[in-house]
């Protein structure tokens, strides 16, 4: 969603980039977490519910990185060529824009999945997420928390997991900065 608004916001730019950066200040300007529980008390506690608090909590800072990028590719000759040669709008975007950006997208991606896991981990802790059966990490530690007196690894080691998988796709996603990385000197 924040790729293909940031696409056309960045290309078209006038009004139609005006209106949509507003839209997405208001967005930023909420606490994430907080938007995240009204969207999931909204549509009720589910996986789905879920995913859609996860994608509008995500979608303005996908949209502002691929907007600056965007912004930055159209000034380059190669658009204006393309432009000249008769190309649409629609082509000029798909064919010769995005395939540019594919970098901040991949890493904004590597960047955003981290937090996304840890929305849904709090979203379950606070019994807003996913729903018993399923498992998440979240619910695990909330049902831990009334024996961490006497058995403590039971949040524990659900938080070491959570802890451990958010900080390994931190570390992809610095690698993916430092590959596509212009100035990185590999």
């Amino acid at each position: 969603v924040g790729v293909l608004i940031g696409l056309f916001a960045g290309f078209y730019g006038g009004a139609l980039d005006n209106i949509v950066m507003r839209i997405t200040d208001v967005f930023i300007s909420i606490p994430a977490i907080l938007l995240a529980m009204i969207v999931t008390l909204i549509l009720s506690p589910s996986l789905t519910s879920v995913i859609i608090a996860i994608v509008v909590v995500g979608w303005p800072k996908v949209a502002r990185l691929v907007r600056g990028q965007v912004m930055s590719i159209t000034t380059n000759d190669y658009i204006e060529a393309t432009e000249a040669l008769g190309a649409n709008n629609l082509r000029i975007i798909f064919k010769h824009v995005l395939p540019n950006c594919i970098g901040i997208i991949i890493v904004s991606f590597s960047m955003g999945i981290p937090g996304a896991v840890m929305y849904e981990a709090g979203l379950s802790f606070f019994g807003l997420g996913i729903q018993p059966p399923n498992p998440s990490l979240g619910s695990i530690i909330s049902n831990g928390r009334g024996y961490l007196m006497f058995a403590p690894w039971y949040s524990i080691i659900p938080g070491i997991a959570l802890a451990l998988f958010v900080l390994s796709v931190n570390v992809l996603g610095d690698t993916l900065i430092d590959y596509y990385d212009p100035t990185y000197n590999r």
